[in-house]
């Protein structure tokens, strides 16, 4: 007699678990070798892509044998499909089973989507007042028809308005044809003669579906989104009205990164910056990272800490936080007093600094360069953006409270 069962563990449907491209591998038992049983195992579905095996067994062999089958791995996502195979006996052979059939598992996904911006800025008087955003399909199997909902809207702290864009904000909807890998939408701007910050908008993907006749269900299905938003900003061009003479000159935040804890450290003093370059090698300095606020009436003072576990800085205007970080995390953060002065609200001649919150060291980077913040936000996961964490003035005015 021979016993031949799949060498796999069973599922709860009584089936063993094969995916396409995996083996299957049959378990022959003879009950007696020295009957000279022999069985041929037969493929008897297209998607065994190996050839018809015999099995013998003869006297003073092995009792047990196993067999193996390829199966066809191919990059169409659709339904289980299913294997079979015939098992004849040889040499008045006993089998205990002649035919047997069970699910080819599919591992084949939908395709996914992405979205991202050509260009991160453009001036508002550019030549080519036009924004463009790729939408990206990337899968095996791209048989299928897949509708993309992509909305256009403000966002930031100093969002678009809908005047400035000759592109209407709201949802449109992208279609990609059967082998079809990118489409492109354009947003076009106008050019005003405002005074105003960097102004703000994003294309996002908020919905992808697809249809194919080969998918597991007959109605539509979601598509992954790898990359579903792009934010970009209009940069003004338009010439700051001259500001009166200032009583004091902005004082100027030098910035250095730190090659071992791979954080940026920040420091209004000038004779700190020359210790830190004259004895603190791993120290890189990167010139001056923006301009703070000089120390006069008015003046919001950015309160300094030291994190003693990750030999980083933290910087706050936030009274409040700051008695917080005090009362609840003097173990870790040690309170260093003022670490230079900006403004805790937006004012005429004042730009933004963005804070961003780093969950894999677990500290804070600041940055006023929307640029930088956009390069962050598109390329750095594991940064978390926590909006404007103050204000300093900008390079073109020392008007520096508004």
């Amino acid at each position: 007699m021979l016993t031949i069962r799949p060498n796999r563990p069973l599922d709860w449907n009584g089936y063993p678990r094969i995916d396409e491209g995996q083996e299957i591998q049959w378990r022959i038992e003879s009950s007696d070798p020295n009957l000279q049983e022999s069985v041929l195992i037969t493929p008897a579905s297209p998607n065994i892509s190996t050839a018809e095996q015999t099995v013998n067994f003869v006297p003073g062999g092995d009792a047990v044998q196993f067999r193996t089958f390829a199966t066809a791995d191919d990059k169409v996502y659709e339904p289980n499909e299913w294997y079979a195979f015939s098992f004849s006996p040889i040499n008045n052979a006993a089998l205990n089973t002649t035919y047997y059939s069970a699910p080819l598992v599919n591992n084949d996904s939908l395709p996914s989507v992405a979205i991202n911006a050509r260009d991160a800025t453009i001036l508002e008087n550019a030549a080519d007042r036009v924004f463009r955003f790729d939408i990206d399909r990337a899968g095996d199997d791209l048989s299928m028809v897949t509708n993309v909902e992509v909305r256009i809207a403000p966002t930031g702290t100093t969002p678009v308005d809908q005047t400035d864009l000759a592109t209407q904000f709201g949802t449109q909807v992208v279609q990609f044809a059967v082998n079809e890998t990118r489409k492109t939408i354009e947003v076009r701007f106008n050019n005003d003669a405002t005074i105003e910050a960097a102004e703000t908008f994003e294309v996002s993907i908020t919905n992808a579906t697809s249809t194919s006749a080969t998918q597991f269900y007959s109605g539509t299905q979601y598509n992954p989104i790898a990359k579903y938003s792009a934010a970009v900003a209009i940069l003004n061009d338009d010439p700051n009205i001259p500001a009166p003479p200032p009583d004091l000159p902005p004082t100027p935040v030098h910035r250095f990164y730190n090659a071992v804890t791979k954080a940026h450290f920040f420091t209004a003093s000038a004779a700190e910056r020359d210790i830190v370059q004259n004895t603190l090698p791993d120290y890189r300095y990167e010139g001056v990272g923006f301009q703070a606020v000089p120390q006069q009436e008015g003046a919001d003072p950015l309160y300094r800490f030291y994190n003693t576990q990750t030999n980083t800085h933290f910087f706050t205007p936030s009274a409040a936080e700051r008695d917080s970080v005090i009362a609840n995390l003097s173990s870790t953060y040690n309170y260093e007093g003022v670490g230079f002065y900006a403004s805790d609200k937006d004012g005429g001649g004042l730009t933004e600094v963005y804070r961003f919150y780093n969950t894999a060291t677990g500290v804070h980077f600041y940055t006023p360069s929307v640029l930088e913040r956009n390069i962050v936000q598109q390329t750095l996961p594991t940064y978390n953006y926590e909006g404007v964490g103050f204000y300093v003035p900008d390079s073109s005015s020392y008007d520096l409270l508004g």
